[in-house]
Protein backbone atom coordinates (compact mmCIF):
# COMPACT_ATOMS: atom_id res chain seq x y z
CA UNK A 1 0.00 0.00 0.00
CA UNK A 2 1.27 3.45 -0.91
CA UNK A 3 1.91 6.00 1.81
CA UNK A 4 3.61 9.36 2.36
CA UNK A 5 7.10 7.85 2.52
CA UNK A 6 6.53 5.79 -0.63
CA UNK A 7 5.21 8.83 -2.47
CA UNK A 8 8.26 10.89 -1.56
CA UNK A 9 10.57 8.09 -2.71
CA UNK A 10 8.62 7.64 -5.97
CA UNK A 11 8.99 11.35 -6.74
CA UNK A 12 12.76 11.30 -6.21
CA UNK A 13 13.27 7.94 -7.98
CA UNK A 14 11.12 8.85 -11.00
CA UNK A 15 12.96 12.09 -11.60
CA UNK A 16 16.39 10.80 -10.51
CA UNK A 17 17.02 14.22 -9.05
CA UNK A 18 17.88 14.67 -5.37
CA UNK A 19 17.66 18.44 -5.10
CA UNK A 20 13.88 18.75 -4.86
CA UNK A 21 11.54 19.11 -1.91
CA UNK A 22 9.06 16.19 -2.10
CA UNK A 23 6.91 17.38 0.85
CA UNK A 24 6.42 20.74 -0.88
CA UNK A 25 5.57 19.01 -4.18
CA UNK A 26 2.99 16.87 -2.39
CA UNK A 27 1.40 19.88 -0.64
CA UNK A 28 1.16 21.70 -3.98
CA UNK A 29 -0.34 18.60 -5.63
CA UNK A 30 -2.92 18.29 -2.84
CA UNK A 31 -3.79 21.95 -3.27
CA UNK A 32 -4.23 21.50 -7.03
CA UNK A 33 -6.31 18.37 -6.57
CA UNK A 34 -8.55 20.05 -3.99
CA UNK A 35 -9.79 22.18 -6.89
CA UNK A 36 -10.48 19.05 -8.96
CA UNK A 37 -11.94 16.39 -6.67
CA UNK A 38 -15.43 16.18 -5.19
CA UNK A 39 -15.67 12.53 -4.17
CA UNK A 40 -17.61 10.59 -1.55
CA UNK A 41 -14.55 10.30 0.69
CA UNK A 42 -14.57 14.10 1.00
CA UNK A 43 -18.19 14.28 2.12
CA UNK A 44 -18.53 15.14 5.77
CA UNK A 45 -20.73 17.09 8.14
CA UNK A 46 -20.43 19.36 11.11
CA UNK A 47 -23.02 20.33 13.68
CA UNK A 48 -22.66 23.82 15.09
CA UNK A 49 -24.51 26.63 16.74
CA UNK A 50 -24.10 30.15 15.36
CA UNK A 51 -22.02 32.00 17.91
CA UNK A 52 -22.51 35.69 17.37
CA UNK A 53 -25.51 37.74 16.38
CA UNK A 54 -24.75 40.90 14.46
CA UNK A 55 -26.54 44.24 14.93
CA UNK A 56 -28.51 43.52 11.75
CA UNK A 57 -30.08 40.47 13.44
CA UNK A 58 -28.20 37.93 11.34
CA UNK A 59 -26.29 35.05 12.89
CA UNK A 60 -22.74 34.27 11.72
CA UNK A 61 -21.16 30.85 11.73
CA UNK A 62 -17.55 30.31 10.66
CA UNK A 63 -16.97 27.39 8.29
CA UNK A 64 -15.07 24.34 9.57
CA UNK A 65 -11.31 24.42 8.97
CA UNK A 66 -11.52 21.64 6.35
CA UNK A 67 -14.45 23.25 4.46
CA UNK A 68 -14.18 23.14 0.67
CA UNK A 69 -17.70 23.32 -0.80
CA UNK A 70 -21.21 23.32 0.66
CA UNK A 71 -23.67 20.53 -0.15
CA UNK A 72 -26.57 21.13 2.22
CA UNK A 73 -27.50 23.06 5.36
CA UNK A 74 -30.19 21.76 7.71
CA UNK A 75 -31.74 23.10 10.88
CA UNK A 76 -33.29 20.08 12.57
CA UNK A 77 -35.22 18.31 9.80
CA UNK A 78 -35.68 21.50 7.78
CA UNK A 79 -33.51 22.34 4.81
CA UNK A 80 -32.00 25.82 4.99
CA UNK A 81 -32.12 27.43 1.54
CA UNK A 82 -29.34 29.44 -0.06
CA UNK A 83 -30.28 33.00 -1.03
CA UNK A 84 -28.30 35.98 -2.25
CA UNK A 85 -27.65 38.71 0.33
CA UNK A 86 -30.26 40.95 -1.33
CA UNK A 87 -32.84 38.14 -1.05
CA UNK A 88 -32.24 37.64 2.67
CA UNK A 89 -35.41 38.47 4.53
CA UNK A 90 -36.19 39.02 8.17
CA UNK A 91 -39.19 36.69 7.86
CA UNK A 92 -38.60 34.44 10.84
CA UNK A 93 -40.66 31.62 9.34
CA UNK A 94 -38.05 31.08 6.62
CA UNK A 95 -34.72 29.36 7.03
CA UNK A 96 -32.26 31.07 4.71
CA UNK A 97 -28.50 31.45 4.48
CA UNK A 98 -25.88 33.08 2.33
CA UNK A 99 -22.11 33.11 2.48
CA UNK A 100 -19.75 35.96 3.20
CA UNK A 101 -16.00 35.40 3.36
CA UNK A 102 -15.60 32.28 5.53
CA UNK A 103 -18.96 32.66 7.23
CA UNK A 104 -22.39 31.23 6.84
CA UNK A 105 -24.93 33.99 7.46
CA UNK A 106 -28.19 32.61 8.89
CA UNK A 107 -31.70 33.59 9.80
CA UNK A 108 -33.80 33.44 11.89
CA UNK A 109 -32.11 32.28 15.08
CA UNK A 110 -29.12 30.74 16.77
CA UNK A 111 -30.61 27.25 16.58
CA UNK A 112 -28.02 24.53 15.86
CA UNK A 113 -27.45 23.67 12.21
CA UNK A 114 -25.84 20.76 10.42
CA UNK A 115 -23.52 21.60 7.55
CA UNK A 116 -23.04 18.86 4.94
CA UNK A 117 -20.03 19.71 2.83
CA UNK A 118 -17.03 18.54 0.86
CA UNK A 119 -13.91 18.67 3.01
CA UNK A 120 -10.33 19.23 1.93
CA UNK A 121 -8.16 16.27 1.02
CA UNK A 122 -6.52 15.25 4.32
CA UNK A 123 -2.94 16.48 4.03
CA UNK A 124 -0.24 13.83 4.05
CA UNK A 125 2.57 14.17 6.55
CA UNK A 126 4.85 12.07 8.71
CA UNK A 127 2.03 11.76 11.25
CA UNK A 128 -0.70 11.20 8.61
CA UNK A 129 0.92 8.74 6.20
CA UNK A 130 -2.19 7.75 4.23
CA UNK A 131 -5.44 9.26 3.05
CA UNK A 132 -8.11 8.26 0.53
CA UNK A 133 -5.91 9.46 -2.33
CA UNK A 134 -3.05 7.12 -1.48
CA UNK A 135 -5.61 4.30 -1.61
CA UNK A 136 -7.80 5.33 -4.57
CA UNK A 137 -6.00 7.95 -6.66
CA UNK A 138 -2.30 7.41 -6.04
CA UNK A 139 -1.49 7.87 -9.72
CA UNK A 140 -3.15 11.30 -9.81
CA UNK A 141 -1.33 12.37 -6.65
CA UNK A 142 2.03 11.07 -7.88
CA UNK A 143 1.84 12.70 -11.31
CA UNK A 144 0.63 16.03 -9.91
CA UNK A 145 3.51 15.89 -7.39
CA UNK A 146 5.94 15.13 -10.23
CA UNK A 147 4.57 18.12 -12.17
CA UNK A 148 5.29 20.43 -9.24
CA UNK A 149 8.75 18.90 -8.83
CA UNK A 150 9.50 19.65 -12.48
CA UNK A 151 8.30 23.22 -12.05
CA UNK A 152 10.74 23.53 -9.12
CA UNK A 153 13.53 22.37 -11.46
CA UNK A 154 12.49 24.85 -14.19
CA UNK A 155 11.40 22.02 -16.49
CA UNK A 156 8.11 23.56 -17.60
CA UNK A 157 7.42 21.24 -20.57
CA UNK A 158 8.05 18.09 -18.55
CA UNK A 159 5.95 19.50 -15.70
CA UNK A 160 3.09 20.21 -18.09
CA UNK A 161 3.21 16.61 -19.34
CA UNK A 162 3.07 15.24 -15.80
CA UNK A 163 0.26 17.65 -14.95
CA UNK A 164 -1.79 16.45 -17.94
CA UNK A 165 -1.26 12.85 -16.86
CA UNK A 166 -2.19 13.72 -13.26
CA UNK A 167 -5.36 15.49 -14.36
CA UNK A 168 -6.26 12.56 -16.61
CA UNK A 169 -5.90 10.12 -13.69
CA UNK A 170 -7.84 12.51 -11.44
CA UNK A 171 -10.69 12.66 -13.96
CA UNK A 172 -10.77 8.86 -14.15
CA UNK A 173 -10.88 8.62 -10.34
CA UNK A 174 -13.67 11.23 -10.17
CA UNK A 175 -15.65 9.40 -12.87
CA UNK A 176 -15.29 6.08 -11.02
CA UNK A 177 -16.48 7.70 -7.80
CA UNK A 178 -19.44 9.29 -9.60
CA UNK A 179 -20.47 5.87 -10.95
CA UNK A 180 -20.05 4.25 -7.52
CA UNK A 181 -22.15 6.97 -5.87
CA UNK A 182 -25.27 5.64 -7.55
CA UNK A 183 -24.24 1.96 -7.55
CA UNK A 184 -24.97 1.70 -11.26
CA UNK A 185 -28.68 2.37 -10.82
CA UNK A 186 -30.34 5.00 -12.99
CA UNK A 187 -31.50 8.27 -11.51
CA UNK A 188 -35.26 8.50 -11.13
CA UNK A 189 -37.04 11.82 -11.27
CA UNK A 190 -39.54 12.25 -8.47
CA UNK A 191 -42.06 14.87 -7.78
Amino acid sequence: MADYTTLQADIVNTLAYDDIDPPLCIRLAESSLNRKFRVQAQETFSQATPANQQPDGLWYLTYPADYLEMRLVKRGDDRVEYVTPSQMTTDLSQYDFYTLANNLILLPSADPVTLYYFGLIPALSDSNATNWMTLNAYDALLYMSLAHACYQMDEQAKGDQYQQMGLSYATAAQDADDRARYSGSPLVQRG
